[in-house]
């Protein structure tokens, strides 16, 4: 990484390069299926309207703390670059719940849908840190690497239809594959090795190419910020839509089967792995617990060997169960409300700057504790963004069903389906602080 790296500092390699080997490695085209719609349609839309709201949210509060100099000492700035657990639309995902800290205000420059490689390409987050010169910088990114477009399947050795994958002589071709990730990610965890046999070369190659892209932005990074807090996080086990608990339907989630029948819920995860002829749902998961265990595994080695200072992995595996996802990409917002207390704790320096912290066990030892009811309520209250809150969702609410009115007379089915679910959005986000606590677990 580091050669390659210093060969782009020196012209002798284009940027482009970590792009154009991924199509290489994938056996892609440019165009096809290796092509982000973060920026794009209806999701596009609501990205940038998410991150214009945060954004002056931003400026509004850094306004007002500036004029206090005892504030504007405590007061923690972050930018951050991300995918759709620092973005999504119809949950209360983990910036928002870490914007809801007192004496930390985040400058969201994340994009639900978006790339990993996007990031080093774009540039936007170095714009963001020369624009706000934050004391933390945030990164979540590869999920849509890995998933996005129903790529999964190409991660996938497909096993022989008659023989049981218990042996290794189970697969047509790279039988032994296994052995050299198992060697590279040693465990005695039955369930990853049963991961691992599935996984074939390809997978490696694009999980070594998003190490290179986090090294690389990294490198870029400290060029200019020797000492910026850097802190990046690996998922959790994502999960098939067959195996996830209420998934289409519960009632602090009501609108969530309608959403999940939109946008297809299955062709992330469960359909390409089908495809792949891998139909037993306890594989299917060994499958992704070996991809998120990999993944994890090599951002906390950049952590520790990467040769970064102040860079710290948040660990979220084992974070999530059945019962804990909102589709089989996304927990619930409980979930992402405790990820929000470790980067809280870690940006205000109640937690030292370590190379990783594993969320379970931060919760499970008392080092960190959720709040209480009352405790989160009197929190909530008083916290800079509630009133934001409460003014731009309601009136965003009665605009939508201005419009949800207008459109049912021109063209009610599309607009039913676009409009309502919007609508039921921006009502949930005017009761944000009954949402939360309805959800939230000890």
């Amino acid at each position: 990484m580091k050669v390659l790296t210093k060969a782009i500092d020196n012209g002798r390699l284009d940027k482009d390069v970590i792009r154009k080997t991924t199509l290489r490695v994938l056996d892609l085209v440019e165009g096809g299926i290796y092509k982000s719609a973060a920026g794009e349609g209806k999701i596009g839309s609501l990205n940038r309207y998410t991150n214009a709201v945060r954004q002056k949210s931003y400026w509004k509060y850094f306004r007002e703390v500036s004029s206090s100099k005892n504030k504007q000492k405590d007061l923690k700035r972050v930018v951050a670059e991300g995918d759709s657990w620092f973005n999504h639309p119809f949950l209360c995902d983990i910036l928002e719940v870490l914007n809801l800290e007192n004496n930390v205000s985040v400058y969201s420059m994340a994009y639900a849908a978006d790339w990993l490689q996007n990031y080093i390409y774009g540039g936007e987050y170095i714009e963001g840190l020369s624009l706000i010169k934050p004391d933390a910088f945030l990164v979540s990114g590869g999920g849509n690497d890995l998933l996005e477009g129903q790529k999964l399947g190409l991660f996938i050795r497909q096993p022989s239809y008659s023989k049981s994958i218990q042996c290794t002589t189970d697969y047509p071709d790279d039988s032994d594959y296994y052995l050299k990730i198992l060697s590279h990610f040693p465990t005695n965890d039955s369930e990853l090795v049963r991961g691992y046999k599935y996984l074939n070369k390809a997978f490696i190659s694009q999980v070594k190419l998003m190490i290179w892209s986090y090294y690389f932005m990294f490198h870029n990074i400290r060029k200019k910020y020797k000492t910026l807090l850097i802190i990046t996080q690996g998922y959790s086990e994502a999960i098939p839509a067959m195996a996830a608990k209420n998934l289409w339907f519960s009632l602090n989630y009501f609108y969530k089967g309608l959403l999940n029948r939109l946008q297809n819920n299955g062709n992330w995860i469960e359909n390409p792995l089908r495809n792949s002829q891998i139909y037993d749902v306890k594989d299917m998961r060994c499958v992704l617990k070996a991809m998120i265990h990999i993944f994890n595994e090599s951002l906390i080695s950049l952590a520790k060997d990467g040769g970064f200072d102040n860079l710290v992995h948040v660990d979220n595996r084992g974070l999530a169960t059945s019962n804990d996802w909102f589709d089989e990409m996304h927990m619930k917002s409980y979930r992402n409300y405790q990820i929000a207390k470790v980067y809280s704790a870690i940006i205000k320096g109640d937690l030292p700057p370590i190379s990783s912290y594993r969320t379970t066990e931060l919760f499970s030892s008392g080092a960190l504790k959720a709040d209480t009811f009352i405790q989160f309520f009197g929190r909530m209250t008083t916290t800079k963004n509630f009133m934001n809150y409460i003014k731009w969702s309601l009136g965003l609410f009665f605009v939508v069903l201005i419009l949800l009115i207008f459109c049912l007379g021109i063209k009610w089915q599309n607009s039913f389906f676009v409009f309502v679910p919007l609508g039921i959005e921006l009502l949930r986000r005017f009761i944000l602080s009954s949402y939360i606590l309805w959800n939230l677990k000890n």
